[in-house]
């Protein structure tokens, strides 16, 4: 039974209280809250079946040992394994400070034009002020 039929039996049954009607309506109830469960036990799975496939995808990542592209298996030495990781977590360092001097100089630019604008919005004041002041003298 869907949600507007239920809806409908529950309008016959204040019309006409019967219990066969409340009998529907109860089961018509229980049906919909146990879909209820199953659709909300289906989307907490799919919900972790996608953060478990994000967190295998972050774990995918080649290392690239040789420094150019894979033509075939290839067998490494677990220092060389080391090596190559500890590599790429300097690399991966290197980009994060890269970003952050990225950032700085971009905050930096934004403050140097905030000074500029509030230099020339002195010097607007400065000329009204002496146009002002030259009028009044004139006066």
């Amino acid at each position: 039974m869907t949600s507007r039929a239920l809806r409908r039996a529950q309008r016959a049954y204040k019309q006409n209280p019967t219990s066969e009607g409340l009998d529907l309506i109860f089961k018509a109830s229980d049906k919909l809250a146990a879909q209820h469960s199953i659709d909300n036990h289906v989307i907490n799975g799919l919900v972790g079946a996608l953060k478990l496939q994000k967190k295998k995808g972050e774990k995918a990542k080649k290392l690239n040992l040789l420094g150019e592209e894979d033509k075939g298996p290839q067998l490494f030495s677990p220092m060389r394994v080391k090596k190559a990781r500890a590599y790429e977590a300097s690399r991966a360092n290197e980009e994060e400070l890269e970003k952050e001097e990225k950032a700085k100089r971009k905050a930096e630019a934004v403050l140097a034009r905030k000074q500029r604008d509030a230099e020339k919005q002195e010097q607007v004041l400065q000329r009204k002020l002496g146009r002002q002041f030259a009028k009044a003298e004139k006066e």
